[in-house]
């Protein structure tokens, strides 16, 4: 049956492209013929979500104020309904203010003011 439907120079090159080599005539090797993969990766990333974007939501939820508005605004961000409650439930305890970027890299040390004292004078004893 798929003989009637073949183009006219022979029978179309073997799926992946059938070896190395300049194309053939009429640039059957342009197209990929090979069957796409159906399955679904089994890993998709995990969302993560900033601090000020759980602190924002909740809020714009607050001001829905007619039936079905919190719905759309959840389908809009592709949040579900658990999402809302928890953030509401951090804002409430104040976790996501605490959640805040913090400042990066090595604190600085806090000078102690009782090892300039003790040093100097063991300084000045030992140079004679």
């Amino acid at each position: 049956m798929l003989e009637k439907f073949q183009p006219p120079g022979g029978p179309p090159p073997p799926p992946g492209g059938g070896g190395a080599g300049p194309p053939a005539a009429g640039g059957r090797e342009l197209f990929n013929l090979s069957p796409s993969n159906p399955e679904v990766s089994a890993n998709k990333a995990r969302r993560k979500f900033t601090a000020k974007y759980k602190l924002r939501i909740p809020d714009k939820a607050d001001a829905c104020t007619e039936p079905g508005l919190i719905g759309a605004l959840l389908r809009s961000e592709g949040l579900y309904s658990s999402h809302l409650a928890t953030w509401r439930r951090q804002r409430k305890k104040g976790l996501l203010l605490a959640m805040a970027p913090k400042k990066r890299g090595c604190r600085k040390k806090k000078k102690n003011p009782y090892v300039q004292s003790f040093t100097l004078p063991i300084l000045t004893t030992l140079a004679f």
